[in-house]
């Protein structure tokens, strides 16, 4: 992540130097490109998220360009973005393709996430708002009165309990590599493990009770259970690793 966007500073710094005809870009073009790059980007996470674009499949840039109305440019470089990402791969053809997420793999980002996200809910005890915790016990208690969730809609929440309890240590560089992690999760495909969701909301209760009532000692020991018990909930029902 840190050699990718030093990759884009460099670039924007040159392309902000001089265009193609010697004169000076304007900061609101500069300003145009890199959104429509981050826009594209987020794009093609969705599709990788939802699968639209499945494992294996071959990622056709012209097509994908075409398909989202932009010059290969963007496209090219969003591309670039998510094989550094690891979320994709360059076969020895030289073809694009969907990365498969591997047990293997899902188990040691969830390594790594432990190590990150039990010392971040510690720190998330100290700081973060109540009233955004309730709302998030709130959203849990209402997704468990849900007869037939879908995994769409408990990622949804998932991220948005991770990602809120990251973002209170106010180290963006520890959110973002949590979010990278999380996306080889969510790629492993959370449908392959139906009995975790009861379970993963009562544990992500337990967790938002921790920082509410700013115990950082319980927050750290919760979120770490948590994710043990998600390696264990694996390795159970798949038998493999």
């Amino acid at each position: 992540l840190c050699a990718y966007l030093a990759e884009q500073l460099g670039r924007a710094r040159a392309a902000l130097a001089v265009s193609a005809s010697g004169k000076a870009l304007s900061v609101k073009k500069l300003e145009r490109q890199i959104a429509q790059l981050e826009a594209t980007y987020e794009e093609l996470l969705a599709m990788l998220m939802s699968r639209s674009l499945s494992t294996g499949e071959v990622i056709m840039e012209r097509r994908l360009a075409s398909t989202f109305g932009i010059s290969r440019t963007p496209m090219r470089e969003a591309l670039r973005r998510l094989e550094g990402e690891g979320l994709i791969e360059r076969q020895a053809s030289g073809a694009l393709i969907v990365r498969e997420m591997t047990v293997r793999d899902v188990i040691e980002a969830l390594n790594i996430r432990q190590l990150l996200e039990s010392e971040g809910a510690a720190i998330a005890a100290t700081r973060m708002p109540i009233d955004a915790v309730d709302k998030l016990i709130a959203r849990i208690e209402k997704l468990r009165k849900v007869t037939t969730p879908d995994a769409g809609q408990h990622w949804t929440l998932d991220d948005d309990i991770h990602d809120g309890i990251a973002a209170a240590t106010g180290n963006e560089l520890l959110r973002s590599i949590i979010r990278l992690l999380r996306q080889r999760s969510q790629m492993f495909n959370l449908v392959r493990l139906p009995d975790r969701l009861e379970p993963g909301c009562k544990e992500h209760i337990k967790l938002l009770k921790a920082i509410r009532a700013r115990n950082a000692d319980t927050a750290r020991e919760a979120m770490t259970t948590h994710l043990e018990m998600a390696k264990a909930a694996i390795v159970k029902n798949l038998k493999v690793f």
